[in-house]
């Protein structure tokens, strides 16, 4: 869509695109069929944005945008540069061995946030099983 208002004509476009002028078209005529709208106002010298041209135009930028924003949230997540782990622990636990772990994992994923989920052993047990804790902190035997 933006080619095609850059270069002035969907011949030129499809020129800069690498694409055929028919091919092209039939893409765009595709869409207005699609969504029942003209996009284009051709005229013989430039081709301008309808208003629904516009707006489906706007839509599809934040679209782009929206798609690099989740493209860029869920690599830092893969690459643990950001992201949120749940931690279940009994109190005891917790008071225990909480201290000496969670400085050190702090120090070397600063940006994974922590959410620490106390309860007795079957609450925490019952919280993996439902996906709401991702690390569990128990002692044995666990509840069946």
């Amino acid at each position: 869509m933006e080619t095609i208002i850059n270069e002035g004509t969907i011949t030129k476009a499809a020129n800069k695109l690498y694409v055929s002028q028919p091919y092209l078209s039939s893409f765009i005529k595709n869409i207005e069929t699609e969504w029942n709208i003209i996009i284009f106002n051709r005229k013989k010298h430039s081709i301008t944005f309808t208003p629904e041209g516009q707006l489906y135009y706007k839509y599809l930028q934040e679209q782009e945008r929206l798609y690099h924003d989740v493209t860029r949230k869920i690599t830092n997540i893969s690459n643990l540069n950001s992201g949120f782990l749940n931690i279940g622990v009994t109190p005891t636990l917790a008071f225990h061995i909480l201290h000496k772990i969670l400085p050190k994992f702090m120090n070397l994923f600063p940006n994974i946030k922590i959410n620490l989920i106390e309860g007795n052993s079957q609450d925490i047990e019952k919280q993996v099983l439902e996906g709401k804790v991702d690390l569990c902190l128990n002692t044995l035997p666990l509840w069946g």
